[in-house]
């Protein structure tokens, strides 16, 4: 599988993001269609199932469309709402149970936003960003695209075991976190509440959240993912490719995802969506 260097495109003029959009809906690049020459986007609308979740090994690939998907993301975000509300409820969260080179420099790019981030690394036995979340869910009772979105990024779900619903893990007694995260997954999409979820193989996905493709709209498959398209949709699939699934059309597309740009390129990027004049133009 292939991937793009995306420090061939000059980050302050580049088309892969969004801009301002105050109040509109959003959609993401994950990487570009399969001649490699149009940014493919997902929209994360405020409906059932409008999470994300990204199979493969490659941590460069994963991270890399996790990277040029926040960046995006934020470029229209902008700061939310009062700076207080913004402290208190993020746009952005990132769960990293790895704490690997490529998760730290994803999540070193994720906090030089110009806005809070949540951060939360190798969260082994205790977090809260369920909790906030799950507070949100309880709060937002009236379903409107106006809500404030908010995006839970998880590096590594291989390694997040305090997720587990099998075996051992099954008790909430034992493992509190794994109905919290589940309950995101299944209620936070209509209220705004999206999940962007990386794991390395389909068979770890399976022992932290079984039969759980129903719980994404999207699914990526990168490199040695451990399932096929086919095996999904049915029909034959191309090796060495990287797959958008949509789950709700089921339908299948190969796209060619980028690879993990460094934080100076990153840095760029968020210099020219930052600027005052672009607020001004929106």
């Amino acid at each position: 599988m292939s991937f793009i260097d995306p420090s061939q495109y000059d980050p302050t003029a580049t088309s892969l993001f969004t801009g301002r959009s105050p109040g509109g809906l959003l959609s993401g690049c994950i990487g570009l269609d399969e001649t490699g020459s149009q940014p493919l986007r997902l929209a994360f609308n405020p409906s059932p199932s409008a999470n994300l979740l990204v199979l493969g090994r490659s941590s460069s690939s994963a991270l890399g469309l996790f990277s040029i998907l926040m960046l995006d993301l934020a470029s229209q975000l902008g700061l939310p709402l009062a700076q207080r509300d913004s402290l208190l409820h993020p746009s952005f969260g990132v769960l990293d149970f790895l704490c690997s080179a490529d998760s730290l420099q994803f999540s070193s790019m994720a906090l030089s936003l110009p806005m809070p981030v949540k951060l939360e690394l190798a969260p082994i036995t205790h977090f809260t960003s369920l909790g906030d979340l799950e507070y949100e869910i309880a709060n937002r009772t009236e379903l409107s695209s106006a809500l404030q979105p908010r995006f839970l990024f998880v590096c590594g779900l291989q390694a997040a075991h305090n997720l587990r619903q099998l075996g051992a893990y099954a008790s909430v007694a034992e493992n509190r976190y794994a109905p919290q995260f589940r309950r995101l997954l299944e209620e936070g999409p209509p209220r705004r509440l999206h999940t962007i979820v990386w794991c390395n193989t389909y068979q770890a996905f399976e022992l932290t959240l079984s039969n759980g493709f129903e719980l994404f709209g999207s699914v990526l498959l990168l490199d040695d993912s451990g399932i096929a398209p086919a095996e999904i949709l049915g029909g034959s699939s191309a090796p060495s490719a990287a797959y958008h699934i949509d789950m709700g059309l089921r339908t299948c597309a190969v796209f060619v995802p980028f690879g993990l740009p460094p934080q100076r390129w990153c840095d760029s990027a968020i210099r020219a969506f930052s600027r005052p004049t672009s607020a001004a133009g929106a």
